[in-house]
């Protein structure tokens, strides 16, 4: 009796390792890649932060910093987006003479981003994913958003492989 209490005990040991084995294996290969794009996107927006920081026009101002991760597009890959939405009171094309020639390499060197600057009042920007919710995000505690003079500068690195994270599926 004694003996096949010592059997069953080392069964199911042996079957809780394996289980807590098993779960320990599923949980790392569903999240093994999340601190590397966490990495990536850190490395992304500080790029972005050096390679703009001497373009900005003189009379503009940081109002808030952008940066954003996820698959935003309809296959399984990651994109990031690093920006900043900035105030000026120079007329838009200075503005965006400004960036015009801004060189911003991708987090991983490989190749340049071009840039873009979108004023607040212009287009359909906002209207549009990912960037519909930057304006509740980045100005939600500052109330009303005023237009005038504001601008989003930013830029975007896609189609980067997923590598099993689920923030990309």
């Amino acid at each position: 009796m004694k003996r096949t209490r010592n059997i069953f005990k080392n069964i199911f040991a042996v079957f809780g390792v394996v289980v807590f084995c098993l779960i320990a294996w599923l949980v790392f290969i569903s999240t093994w890649s999340i601190p590397s794009h966490q990495l990536n996107t850190y490395l992304f927006q500080r790029q972005f932060r050096d390679a703009m920081r001497p373009l900005h026009p003189a009379q503009s101002m940081l109002i808030a910093e952008a940066v954003e991760f996820g698959n935003f597009g309809n296959s399984n890959h990651c994109d990031y987006f690093a920006g900043e939405f900035r105030s000026s009171s120079l007329a838009r094309e200075e503005v965006k003479n400004a960036y015009r020639n801004a060189p911003n390499l991708s987090f991983d060197g490989s190749n340049y981003l071009p840039v873009d600057v979108y004023f607040l009042d212009e287009g359909d920007l906002f209207d549009r994913w990912p960037w519909s919710g930057w304006l509740e995000k980045y100005f939600g505690h500052r109330g009303a958003v005023s237009a005038e003079g504001r601008y989003v500068v930013f830029a975007m690195s896609s189609m980067h492989s997923h590598a099993g994270d689920f923030r990309c599926w």
